[in-house]
């Protein structure tokens, strides 16, 4: 019997990541979208990750869950010398990822090792199961290792961008920490994160965005050079306990 017939049916086989239907609406431009997003938003990328490498040891075994094109993996890797491996479904995605140098599975029961550190930036809501999804990444970290999470914060934002970019929900504090909890983790941290997108959300939301309207390149240059280093700082002065665009959540596998 094979690993994936023991398991069952893979609840991220179904995540909508890159590419993808919902409601027969196209929702997601791909890599070109991507590569846009990772050629301006340079600050907040690296913002992201070094909140990971506060919690990485040198040598650390590492998945990045739901890479996309890469970008975490890659800044992850220049930052410590320490190559992930990447899951992304997305078969033109891996693809791009494995010219990047990265080794790239199509699914979890794919893989036959375990981690001492998963990271995931903003997949969870893709998933229709996420709790199940989140039960089946802890089989996949060593006992004591390590998950980082990174997701949409605050329901009451969900927009038309957000089912454009195939979002299930986005999340609260007490929601992802129940989830969390219930997959036998340990929660060490969870805070908001962008307390000024927090307001940007709720711009979206009340302009009614359209899927036909492309973030220009020049937004994404704006609101990575001026709007998130001053959210950072608000960040910083204590109001990502208050509020945020995003959640993140720090954990720690129980044995």
């Amino acid at each position: 019997m094979t690993k994936k017939e023991r398991d069952g049916k893979d609840p991220v086989t179904s995540m909508r990541i890159g590419h993808g239907k919902r409601d027969g609406e196209f929702q997601y431009s791909g890599i070109d979208e991507l590569l846009k997003v990772e050629r301006n938003l340079i600050f907040y990328n690296k913002s992201l990750m070094n909140k990971v490498l506060n919690f990485s040891k040198k040598n650390y075994s590492v998945l990045d869950f739901g890479a996309g094109i890469g970008t975490f993996s890659n800044l992850f890797y220049k930052t410590t010398g320490n190559k992930p491996d990447c899951l992304e479904i997305d078969h033109e995605l891996s693809e791009h990822i494995r010219s990047r140098g990265f080794e790239c599975f199509n699914n979890l029961a794919d893989i036959n090792k375990k981690y001492d550190m998963i990271f995931t930036f903003n997949v969870l809501e893709h998933v229709p199961n996420d709790g199940e999804a989140i039960i089946k990444i802890n089989d996949y970290l060593k006992p004591g290792g390590i998950l980082i999470i990174y997701v949409p914060a605050f329901q009451l934002l969900y927009s038309n961008f957000d089912k454009h970019l195939g979002h299930y929900r986005r999340y609260s504090r007490k929601d992802l920490k129940e989830k969390i909890t219930k997959a036998n983790f340990q929660i060490i941290e969870c805070y908001y994160n962008d307390f000024l997108g927090f307001f940007v959300g709720i711009i979206f939301k009340l302009v009614n965005y359209k899927k036909h309207r492309a973030i220009k390149e020049s937004t994404y240059k704006f609101y990575d050079s001026i709007v998130y280093p001053i959210s950072s700082v608000f960040d910083v002065l204590g109001l990502k306990r208050i509020a945020g665009k995003n959640l993140f959540l720090f954990a720690k596998k129980l044995k």
